[in-house]
């Protein structure tokens, strides 16, 4: 038999599935907790604190679920214009 595509090894231990199992009853408990600092962040380093940066965007409808918060600089041209 012949192998045509690579393929992923994703053999795990039974204490890792145990651990991924328990994590998956809490996972929207981690969500929110990730969704209230990512709202910290927004609200402390929000104004003339930290100028010419800004937060990506979040939509309603699709929601992030942050690991990093991402923040983005910009320069700023003489006549005041944002280029990123």
């Amino acid at each position: 038999m012949e192998q045509l595509d690579l393929g992923f090894n994703y053999r795990i231990t039974d204490m890792q599935a145990a651990l991924g199992i328990s994590q998956m009853k809490r996972l929207d408990e981690f969500i929110d907790r990730r969704q209230q600092l990512v709202d910290r962040y927004n609200l402390k380093l929000k104004g003339p604190a930290v100028k010419n940066c800004i937060f990506k965007t979040q939509l309603p409808s699709h929601p992030i679920i942050c690991t990093l918060c991402a923040l983005i600089q910009m320069k700023l041209k003489k006549n005041s214009q944002a280029i990123i």
